[in-house]
């Protein structure tokens, strides 16, 4: 059954005896699924939306994606439906770590891909960070934002966030003027990726031992206009 959507979707799909489906890990927002049809058949990736993201803009994201996947900064989209799609399965990358993206020739490969995602054209862009953080503290607001009971691991951290969240939603209710003090800084606006975990940070090691790994950023649902700062931060 799977396999049949599938080949609705991407025209041309061989390899139905050979069909396999596998979850794939890393995933915090959305359900992943390696999808390997044949030998003639590269791999992709399936996709399918998590719940509670609906806020986000489904097909700005797509365009974005098929803009970066054509300028080699991106995976390519192949394919989309209602509450997924398929793009490019990255074989040769594997997802960074914390520990290596403070690596020297690891944090100077991610500073070049950044800059090269920071370089791509944004009129056609409607979302900004302003945007976004307006949409995630209305949606914040209508929460009931309260401490866990239960014994979850990082409580104290958990605490913490939160307490933020909530006093940064009483702070935009009494007309913060935050907004117009960075507006007024000197800071260019640019297509920013805006959640740059490790996760997000995939690395190809070169074959060469002194040579930097090649980068690929991917999962690029809260990208928007925003100031270079807000990413390098």
């Amino acid at each position: 059954a799977v396999f049949s959507f599938l080949a609705e979707l991407m025209p041309g799909l061989e390899g139905r005896d050979t069909f396999k489906l596998s979850k794939v890990s890393g995933g915090i927002t959305n359900a992943l699924y390696l999808c390997e049809c044949s030998k003639v058949q590269d791999p992709f990736l399936l996709r399918v939306f998590g719940e509670g993201t609906e806020f986000i803009d489904r097909e700005e994201e797509a365009g974005l994606l098929q803009t970066l996947g054509s300028k080699g900064l991106g995976p390519k989209l192949l394919a989309k439906f209602s509450n997924g799609r398929i793009e490019q399965y990255l074989s040769d990358f594997s997802t960074s770590s914390p520990e290596q993206m403070s690596n020297e020739p690891c944090v100077a490969a991610i500073a070049a891909r950044l800059s090269s995602l920071h370089s791509v054209d944004t009129t056609w862009c409607g979302c900004s960070l302003w945007s976004q953080l307006d949409m995630l503290f209305d949606l914040a607001s209508t929460r009931r934002l309260e401490f866990p009971e239960a014994n979850i691991p990082d409580l104290d951290q958990y605490k913490k966030v939160l307490g933020v969240v909530k006093k940064g939603i009483e702070t935009r209710k009494e007309g913060s003027n935050d907004r117009g003090r960075f507006a007024a800084l000197p800071y260019e606006t640019v297509l920013a990726h805006n959640d740059l975990l490790s996760g997000n940070i995939m690395l190809k090691v070169s074959a060469g031992v002194d040579a930097p790994p090649e980068v690929m950023l991917i999962d690029f649902e809260y990208a928007a206009r925003s100031e270079r700062a807000y990413d390098i931060a």
